[in-house]
């Protein structure tokens, strides 16, 4: 079986939906699986071919987006819709199913030229729902909601992380015998701590963003805070809202405590020397 992973953004840049297709990628080639990823060429120093933990990843051509200048990136988007098309095409006997990771435009472009033209089965993965789901995403983008409309028309398949989601797509009108709620896998890490005495070392891995709710979490370290001075939170990850979140921790008075390490591209370590994850 020869399957094309299809992903807006692929490693080196770090998020959930990337980290995921890496491992889902990973472990079907271990089974005997084919499998090739296509993404777009946002990163001006990455290279346009290469070879990912045994993963053949191809960059879509974006124009000035891989450079992120302000204004610029949604044409780079635009450009990449094109090389995707095109990429689909020309490649066409390379591939037996289309695999594309969330239901936004490059979910799009692969039933409009991988489906409707080449007639490949085409599954989707949903990356989220709530006030964060991939329709509401996809939604506003131009044209997003005739996109969303010949998706839900086209898919051959769609997965879905929770339950949650798949009634999200239900309501939609995409039928319920299509849909397979599949939780995101966890890589389980060998060689952790043998043993945990008292919880001093807590660590979070997030995107800094309203949906991830941090402020929450910070509000509650306040509370832990008043009857565990020596804990330590590490929050790792970065977004929109580091600023606002480190001004949060100074009116909380817990800035001693709390330390915000930015993006790290390999969180394994910090996880072996914690003592409590929150997730």
């Amino acid at each position: 079986m020869k399957v094309l992973m299809v992903i807006s953004q692929f490693h080196p840049i770090v998020g959930g939906a990337e980290k995921q297709a890496q491992l889902l990628a990973k472990k079907l080639i271990e089974k005997g699986v084919e499998v090739d990823v296509v993404t777009g060429w946002w990163l001006f120093k990455t290279p346009r071919r290469e070879k990912i933990e045994g993963i053949r990843v191809f960059r879509n051509f974006t124009c000035w987006g891989m450079f992120g200048i302000k204004g610029i990136r949604i044409w780079g988007g635009v450009f990449y819709m094109v090389s995707l098309g095109v990429y689909l095409l020309v490649h066409r006997r390379k591939y037996e199913i289309i695999h594309v990771h969330q239901v936004l435009y490059p979910a799009f472009i692969s039933a409009l030229f991988g489906k409707g033209l080449l007639h490949k089965p085409v599954l989707v993965k949903s990356a989220s729902s709530g006030l964060t789901s991939d329709i509401k995403l996809l939604q506003r983008f131009p044209f997003g909601r005739l996109q969303l409309k010949y998706l839900l028309k086209e898919m051959d398949c769609l997965v879905s992380v929770s339950q949650m989601g798949s009634e999200e797509y239900k309501k939609m009108g995409f039928p319920e015998s299509r849909i397979v709620c599949i939780p995101n896998g966890v890589s389980i890490q060998t060689g952790s701590k043998a043993t945990y005495g008292q919880v001093i070392n807590v660590v979070t891995t997030s995107r800094l963003s309203k949906e991830k709710g941090i402020d929450v979490l910070l509000k509650a370290w306040a509370k832990v805070m008043e009857q565990n001075e020596d804990s330590r939170l590490l929050i790792l990850g970065d977004g929109p809202l580091r600023t606002e979140l480190g001004n949060l921790s100074k009116s909380l008075g817990i800035t001693k405590s709390v330390a915000f390490t930015g993006i790290i591209r390999d969180v394994s370590e910090y996880l072996r020397e914690a003592d409590l994850f929150v997730l």
